[in-house]
């Protein structure tokens, strides 16, 4: 309902415009995604789960060195702050590296 009324105030402030979403963050639950998916511009948006959510990485990570743990984390913040389609390549890099984790 609130994605909706904001397409609306968008069109009714701005009508020559097209409102083009490139991502969405949302919580990890099928619900959230539901809703952006029933919404038109948001139904072509890449979903991000919310970073508060990522940080619960750390609850599974406890049994990592602390120096695997650290990297695990600086990892995401990393893909969480990039500013484009880098983040895609920091994805690879640290998919690399936690490769290398026993």
């Amino acid at each position: 309902m609130c994605l909706r009324a904001l397409t609306r105030i968008v069109k009714k402030v701005l009508p020559s415009s097209t409102l083009h979403i490139d991502a969405v963050m949302g919580d990890a639950e099928d619900a959230q995604l539901n809703g952006f998916q029933q919404v038109s511009p948001f139904d072509t948006s890449t979903y991000l789960v919310c970073f508060s959510r990522t940080l619960h990485v750390r609850k599974r990570t406890r049994y990592l060195s602390l120096e695997y743990r650290r990297s695990v984390m600086d990892c995401i913040v990393r893909i969480h702050y990039a500013e484009n389609i880098t983040c895609y390549t920091l994805k690879e890099e640290v998919l690399g590296s936690w490769d290398s984790i026993p």
